[in-house]
């Protein structure tokens, strides 16, 4: 604070005190009354209201990690593992140097074998 700050504060201070002597005593009373009525209505209130709630949240807390700990893993779908499979015999077959028109006919071909019975196949 500067000397100036220092000043008003010591004759604001010396103001209110003067029409604070000045105030009867029934008035002296009353405003005692309530500052100590604030005071105390002050220090029974928690410093911080989330602490109020501390042991609600560490309840949902603990359940949320027990749901996540206990729940089943779900299980791996193999299926995208063959078509990755296929996609690589595909792309082999496409490597290849063989003629084109057998790849052509390969549809014909995986057809034929799903439809002829198993006894003629093997």
């Amino acid at each position: 604070m500067t000397d100036h700050d220092d000043d008003f504060a010591r004759r604001a201070r010396a103001a209110l005190d003067r029409q604070a002597d000045a105030l009867d005593g029934h008035a002296r009373s009353r405003l005692t009354q309530a500052r100590h009525a604030a005071l105390d209505a002050l220090e029974d209130k928690p410093r911080f209201r989330a602490l109020r709630f501390a042991p609600a949240f560490a309840l949902v807390l603990v359940a949320v990690a027990a749901v996540g700990l206990l729940r089943p893993q779900a299980a791996v779908d193999p299926a995208p593992v063959p078509a990755a499979a296929e996609s690589i015999a595909d792309m082999e077959l496409l490597a290849l140097d063989t003629e084109l028109e057998l790849l052509a006919d390969l549809e014909f071909y995986l057809w034929l074998e799903a439809e002829l019975p198993e006894s003629d196949a093997g």
